[in-house]
């Protein structure tokens, strides 16, 4: 049976650690955004003044409508998993938990989730195997995002082909129901803990279907930002789908640095050279960036206060499972 959780949090709240270390936190996410803003600042301003303002606003709601999507992802992985939260109590424990990737390391992101699911009685180890379950979900449907795309458009990838088709086949095959499920036992059992839960088929269709809308709507918001730069249309959109979604995946995989920062230029330079100067890369990638940065915090911020008014209603009802 899958626990609803409703968006009301549990009698186990966090210890009063916790609680005092959540701004710290907090502080400490805003001070890695501010020093890569301020690190970049000119260029930033030189990217926004090539490009309309009608593009930046049209990319920022694909931006958006891309985290929105995966919210929806990871709520339906934990769905799959044995839990179902709320619409709001899974936006604001998501939107806030993602800001963690802004900090070096991805582990920070997982941990943001698990404590806060851990508030509407989500057990902690089933929201971490769910973190981990939805960005390998999240790289692997990239994967194949980037490879179809980039083929369609006739561009070659920063990284061969061969070795995209590897890491998309090792991918669908670890996200396989009975493939993940029985890693998690295999892991539980050398943990000595309990199984977290197991992933179920239908919930998993349903976080490839957001996946996809996912990518689709972050490729765009990068083809918005191409076009307001004064590229031509028709050859683009593939392009700039496919090379984003590769940049991402590698900007996530360098997880020494916040948010792929670095690697995700890089890899975008590489691919769209056929087709825009490196100049006219570097800046929309800069851009593109800063649309996400202001579009995570805003969203993070706009979820806490949706959810602020029945975190403070009085406790009903039980908890989730253990």
């Amino acid at each position: 049976m899958t626990d609803l959780h409703e968006g009301r949090p549990t009698r186990r709240s966090s210890s009063r650690l916790v609680r005092v270390l959540r701004p710290v936190a907090l502080v400490v996410v805003l001070g890695f955004a501010t020093v890569w803003l301020a690190a970049n600042w000119q260029e930033v301003l030189d990217g926004f003044a090539q490009i309309s303002p009608v593009s930046v606003a049209g990319a920022f709601l694909l931006a958006c409508a891309g985290i929105g999507a995966s919210t929806l992802t990871w709520r339906a992985v934990l769905d799959a998993l044995g839990s179902r939260l709320g619409a709001r109590a899974a936006a604001r424990t998501y939107l806030l938990g993602q800001l963690g990737k802004y900090v070096p390391g991805s582990v920070w992101a997982v941990l943001a989730q698990a404590e806060l699911s851990g508030e509407y009685g989500v057990p902690r180890a089933r929201a971490a195997v769910g973190a981990l379950a939805h960005m390998l979900l999240s790289c692997v449907v990239g994967v194949v995002v980037a490879a179809v795309a980039l083929a369609a458009s006739g561009l070659v990838p920063a990284v061969p082909y061969a070795v995209l088709a590897a890491v998309a086949v090792g991918g669908v095959v670890l996200l396989t129901p009975p493939v993940f499920n029985w890693l998690i036992a295999v892991a539980a059992r050398v943990l000595h803990r309990p199984t977290p839960g197991r992933l179920a088929g239908g919930g998993m269709l349903r976080a490839v279907s957001w996946t996809l809308a996912m990518w689709l709507a972050f490729g765009l918001h990068f083809w918005v930002l191409a076009l307001g730069q004064g590229h031509e249309a028709a050859h683009l959109l593939l392009a700039c789908v496919g090379a984003y979604a590769l940049a991402w995946v590698a900007g996530f995989l360098v997880v020494f640095l916040p948010a792929g920062a670095g690697a995700r230029e890089v890899v975008l330079v590489a691919t769209l050279a056929p087709v825009m100067s490196s100049a006219d890369a570097v800046s929309l990638a800069i851009v593109s960036r800063a649309v996400m940065l202001v579009a995570d915090f805003l969203l993070a911020g706009l979820a806490a206060l949706a959810d602020r008014r029945r975190h403070r209603e009085p406790i009903t009802g039980g908890t989730g499972s253990p």
